[in-house]
């Protein structure tokens, strides 16, 4: 599954590796596009006007797959409004043994509202013989009134 909010994405077939290609797009989307994408066999979805009600384009997907678990691997904007929504129950971060020190790299969760931080909860920590660290944490979710459709991808 990947967003396109935009519709800038042309795939050829709805096979990717083996696995069928959900595309989630906003309703701005031209039709004919939209038809293209449906002729070359892919899904679509729609996530409201903007594209940006995550949530509601999630629960009709997971009706459609019968899913209930989504592996979430954006870029630091995607990430960002999913955390913003209160849609990331885990997170999986590899720590790599080096030092870069580039600025203006995306990181990981970006947003372009303000966002509270959440805290984690430890799951598992592991090392591998390059040194690179795997840690695995549970978000504690926001149990205050942030509503789950108000992100910004």
């Amino acid at each position: 599954m990947c967003f396109d909010r935009s519709g800038r994405l042309r795939p050829e077939t709805g096979d990717l590796d083996s696995d069928h290609l959900v595309i989630v797009l906003s309703e701005r989307v031209a039709d004919d596009h939209v038809q293209d994408l449906y002729a070359r066999g892919i899904s679509v979805f729609f996530a409201g006007a903007e594209g940006t009600d995550l949530s509601g384009a999630l629960a009709r997907i997971s009706e459609a797959f019968d899913c209930r678990r989504l592996l979430l691997e954006g870029g630091g904007t995607l990430n960002g409004a999913f955390l913003a929504a209160d849609m990331i129950d885990e997170t999986s971060t590899l720590v790599f043994p080096v030092i870069d020190g580039q600025s203006g790299i995306p990181a990981i969760y970006e947003h372009t509202q303000p966002c509270d931080a959440r805290r984690l909860e430890l799951i598992s920590s592991s090392t591998f013989d390059d040194g690179t660290i795997w840690i695995r944490h549970k978000v504690i979710r926001d149990t205050s009134h942030r509503d789950r459709n108000d992100s910004d991808i």
